[in-house]
Order: C-alpha cells, then sequence, then structure tokens
C-alpha cells in the first residue's frame, strides 16, 4: 500500500467497490474506508494536538515577556509593581484559557462523526465543478461537488470523474470539518 497524505482537507484518491456501498447502507464502514477514516482522523487530530502544545508553550511565555518589559518601564519596585501586573497577567491567561477551552470544544464536536466512525447520507442533483483557479500567483484545478447544501472536494479528476453533472445521487460521507469525507456513493 502506498503512503497517502491524510492531512489534505481534499479526499485522496476516491475510489469505492459495490461492497462499500452495501456496508454504508447498513451504517458500517469496510475495512479499507475503516482504514482511511482512521487515518484522516489521526492525522488531523495530530496537527490540532501540535497546536495546542504551541500555544501552551508560546502564550505563558509572550505573557512573561510582556511581564519582564512593563516592570522595566515601570519605573517602579517589584512590590509596587507586582499586584497590579499579576491582576493583568491572570485576567489574559484566563482569557486565553477560555479561547482554548472553547476551541477545544468545537474541535471536539467537529471531529465526533470521524471519531464514532458515524456515516451520513445526502441525496440530491450533482453539480460537479472542474475548473482552473487562480489564487496568488499560484494556478490549480478545483474540483468539488455539491449535493443539495454538501460541499464535497476531491484531490484530483479521477475522483470527481464518478459523478455526472444533474444526475442525482445518495452520497454516504462521514461530517468531518473542513469537508466531509466522502465513502462511497449511488445512483437514484
Amino acid at each position: 500500500m502506498t503512503q497517502t497524505d491524510y492531512t489534505s482537507s481534499y479526499l485522496p484518491n476516491f475510489a469505492y467497490t459495490q461492497a462499500d456501498v452495501e456496508a454504508n447502507r447498513q451504517g458500517i464502514l469496510t475495512q479499507d474506508q475503516f482504514f482511511i477514516v482512521e487515518s484522516v482522523y489521526q492525522a488531523r487530530q495530530s496537527g490540532v494536538r501540535q497546536t495546542y502544545r504551541l500555544f501552551a508553550l508560546w502564550i505563558p511565555l509572550l505573557i512573561v515577556i510582556g511581564f519582564i518589559i512593563e516592570y522595566r518601564q515601570a519605573n517602579q519596585s517589584l512590590a509596587e509593581f507586582l499586584p497590579y501586573a499579576l491582576q493583568i497577567a491572570v485576567i489574559i491567561g484566563a482569557g486565553v484559557g477560555a479561547l482554548m477551552l472553547i476551541s477545544w470544544v468545537f474541535t471536539v464536536r467537529n471531529a465526533r462523526d470521524a471519531r464514532d466512525k458515524r456515516i451520513s447520507v445526502a441525496e440530491g442533483k450533482a453539480k460537479v465543478i472542474e475548473d482552473e483557479v487562480h489564487y496568488r500567483s499560484r494556478h490549480y484545478m478545483r474540483y468539488e461537488l455539491k449535493l443539495g447544501n454538501r460541499l464535497f472536494r476531491f484531490a484530483n479528476h479521477s475522483s470527481i470523474a464518478h459523478f455526472e453533472d444533474g444526475q442525482s445521487y445518495r452520497v454516504y460521507y462521514i461530517k468531518y470539518y473542513p469537508f466531509p469525507l466522502m465513502l462511497s456513493a449511488e445512483e437514484l
């Protein structure tokens, strides 16, 4: 098996079999799908943990540096400066802690379906979008499928080639921010 980058929000090499569709109808994942969903989940969670470690290291360090800079500019003794500065440091620390807690809650909530391997279903007419995008002097191809109010993004043409514009489909997917992970699809 080749190594695939599951950290991207784009679904890598979307392919499925009739066995995948049958399993997804019953609300279960095949072994290959389980591996892909778990790989995506673990890769993104690793990135989240790294971000939290970064904030846990740098925010207190920045507060301490700001504390030292303010002390040097205050022209006060440490006994005079400390009560006032500690109040501010505690308020800033509590605010940053609250923001990190809110971020953690949203991260856990957005990853819940991927963690629990909960399959969702969407039905509707497909709108296939394949076009070249120009962004900050970069050019790349965009492969998207809109199905109702759901947007699925793909990494390449062969992944989106399963869908025909205007045709009705039932899609089995896992909700996972920023884009859902498509598992399989069937024409209606």
